[in-house]
């Protein structure tokens, strides 16, 4: 399988590009010491880079003051105090043929003013979608951006890297005056579009006068800020021919959306694939220059649909190479299978919205190349016979990597199929993504020659484990039944729920035939699957009432990843009534007891076929605790060490078939066997 568009070489402005793919900046919080510039993101660019993306972006430092957090996670663009570690991200880029570029962002009323101990700006005194309130800035204030952008952009240039990226998408500063909805200036900043717009050729025409005719530059811009009187598509192409027409640009960025509709803006499982290709190619029909796209193009097969049909002219993927650094290789050798899928959970998204450490759910070695990278998983000194028992996220990872580093693995699950919870969950809407990563463990599984063997329970004396060098159990967990509330840990479990008509969340997905017409769903995880479960059996016709103890389905975790718009409006579609800062306290038959969490009252639903509690599990850590104790070289990983999520599993599967080689170092009970001895903690 060849795609001879993605990996066809273009021309823009005057930078030559080796191929059409591209990797847009994500966030390296983390990885990058501004004060000190930090070797782990140097590595995660280069990974990429020797893979053979043809052009890379980066974040450029601040272009202003006005921007500029109180303690930095980025210096100062406009005076060189960062051009060093421009420079270092240019040499390690450009050693493997790969052009660099830097977006400068002023991040507008988005910034939080408890940062940068500054009012933010913005083109109106309008509240953003965070409630922080900004100042209006004057002509003044106008004017000193527009040097410092200009200074900010010559310092790119100093600093070796091919091009400079202007942001005007979203609602930063820049995206902000093209918004009707957040420009209500009655100045020449104002009123029409090519008021709106101006502030932004003021700014290129600046950094045009700076950085010479030679010097390619271009923006990146919002095609539809999809908000009520914002910037629409048809302003937006608008927008890109007023630009595009003053040849100050030399190419254009396309995407969607604004921080009034995150999740356009980085797409998570529950939208389409690319998103932004219908509106890259309105303003690709309407421009002479070359149009990047961005948006869940997640495939190269859907990168070279997107070129062929004249969508764009390149294609941008971000998570997609955090999940996998060897995206661009794969992808060139014909092998896309191999490519490791990002599942679109926006664990990373989350984390950035923390302000911690960016993390891949899919990736364990993101962030940590040099020690965990693509280079370490070969062959290391004698084979060992390794014996992994279960095979979910945490057993299959465990195995894939331990033969990758030259084991001789076999790996035992005790059901027909592998997968774990995992699979489970992947039954309930919009979680296919999920069952795309298992698959892939799959067939890396059979590509690399582990052995598979279902339907086969281990027992602590079974002769299998004898004959091993190296035992990894990942026996997953199991759901509880006791409806316990973490709020509420003393209160013993829920009355009544040794009833025939109260089921687990797995009886919910794997048998919903058991699910009667009316059914409260129990939630206590405040994640995705509460709200999932009552997504899908309200789509098979049961009458759903979603019962959580949080302040909303899904709180706190679909806030940070975004997704907590899309998923209400989910539930909402599909009729579920959604009971929040409730208790259930009991079951008696067809009635359930529910209290505020606050003690406000209780109140009796009646009706109820089917009680479905989603609170929690237990890890199933039997035959790791008697294989411990008999000191056999045993490590522990995933959910059987303790019930967390998906990142642990796979990172602590990950981290055992890494370290086989390692003497076991198990403590008494054997439970920290893997964090203590792995190559970092997370």
């Amino acid at each position: 399988m060849t795609y001879q568009r993605l990996f066809t070489p273009i021309t823009v402005g005057r930078m030559h590009v080796p191929n059409r793919a591209m990797m847009t900046p994500h966030g390296f919080i983390g990885l990058v010491d501004w004060e000190q510039p930090g070797k782990r993101a140097l590595d995660y660019l280069e990974e990429r880079a020797q893979a053979g993306v043809g052009w890379i972006m980066t974040n450029a430092p601040s272009p202003h003051p006005s921007t500029m957090p109180r303690i930095p996670v980025g210096r100062r663009g406009w005076d060189g105090s960062a051009n060093d570690w421009l420079a270092r991200q240019a040499e390690v880029v450009h050693r493997h043929g790969a052009v660099l570029s830097a977006i400068i962002l002023h991040t507008g009323h988005n910034a939080w003013s408890t940062e940068t101990y500054k009012p933010s700006w913005a083109p109106s005194a309008i509240a953003s979608s965070y409630r922080e309130m900004p100042i209006a800035i004057t002509k003044a204030q106008i004017d000193d951006l527009v040097e410092h952008y200009a200074r900010t952009a010559g310092n790119i240039k100093a600093a070796g890297l091919d091009a400079v990226d202007v942001q005007t998408s979203v609602d930063y500063l820049l995206g902000s005056f093209l918004s009707p909805a957040l420009n209500v200036r009655e100045d020449e900043y104002g009123g029409p579009l090519k008021n709106r717009a101006r502030i932004i050729l003021e700014i290129l025409a600046a950094i045009r006068r700076e950085v010479g005719p030679d010097y390619t530059v271009g923006i990146r811009t919002s095609a539809d800020h999809m908000m009520p009187h914002g910037f629409s598509l048809d302003e937006a192409v608008e927008f890109c021919k007023l630009v595009a027409g003053s040849r100050l640009i030399d190419y254009l960025g396309v995407m969607v959306g604004s921080y009034y509709n995150f999740m356009q803006v980085i797409p998570g499982m529950r939208l389409p694939d690319g998103n932004a290709v219908e509106a890259a190619a309105r303003i690709k029909a309407a421009v002479d220059i070359p149009v990047y796209v961005s948006g869940k193009i997640d495939t190269p097969a859907l990168a070279e649909r997107v070129l062929e049909r004249g969508a764009a002219d390149l294609v941008a993927l971000a998570r997609e190479h955090l999940a996998d650094g060897e995206w661009a290789r794969k992808a060139r050798e014909g092998r896309p299978d191999d490519i490791r899928p990002c599942i679109f959970c926006n664990h990373c998204v989350a984390r950035l919205n923390q302000r911690r450490e960016t993390q891949c759910v899919v990736n364990p070695a993101f962030g940590y190349e040099a020690s965990l990278g693509i280079g370490q998983l070969v062959p290391q000194g004698r084979p060992r016979r390794v014996v992994v028992v279960g095979g979910g996220p945490a057993g299959m990872e465990a195995a894939r990597v331990a033969a990758l580093r030259g084991h001789q693995v076999t790996i035992y699950e005790a059901t027909d199929r592998l997968g774990g919870q995992v699979a489970i969950a992947a039954l309930a809407p919009h979680r296919d993504r999920l069952a795309a990563f298992t698959a892939w463990q799959e067939r890396q599984l059979r590509q690399l020659g582990v052995t598979v063997r279902l339907n086969r329970t281990v027992v602590p004396r079974d002769p299998v484990l004898r004959e091993a060098d190296k035992i990894v159990v990942a026996t997953g967990s199991l759901p509880l039944k006791d409806g316990i509330s973490p709020l509420r840990p003393h209160g013993g479990a829920i009355r009544g729920v040794d009833q025939p008509n109260v089921l687990t969340s797995w009886d919910a997905l794997l048998l919903p035939q058991l699910v009667g017409t009316h059914v409260v769903v129990y939630d206590e995880e405040a994640y995705a699957p509460g709200a999932s479960i009552a997504l899908f059996l309200a789509r098979l016709n049961r009458k759903v009432t979603l019962v959580t103890s949080a302040p909303n389905v899904g709180v706190p975790d679909l806030i940070h990843t975004t997704e907590l718009p899309v998923v209400v409006a989910d539930l909402e579609a599909a009729n579920v009534e959604v009971r929040p800062l409730t208790l259930l306290t009991a079951i008696d038959g067809t009635t359930v007891r529910l209290e505020s969490v606050y003690g406000r009252g209780a109140s009796d639903l009646t009706g109820v076929d089917t009680v479905v509690l989603n609170t929690g599990y237990r890890a199933n850590d039997a035959l790791f605790r008697a294989l411990a104790a008999e000191g056999l070289p045993v490590v522990a990983a995933g959910d059987c060490v303790a019930p967390r999520r998906l990142l642990l599993a796979i990172y602590e599967g990950y981290v055992a078939g890494f370290n086989v080689d390692a003497a076991a170092e198990a403590t008494a009970d054997g439970r920290e066997a893997v964090a203590r001895r792995g190559p970092r903690p997370l």
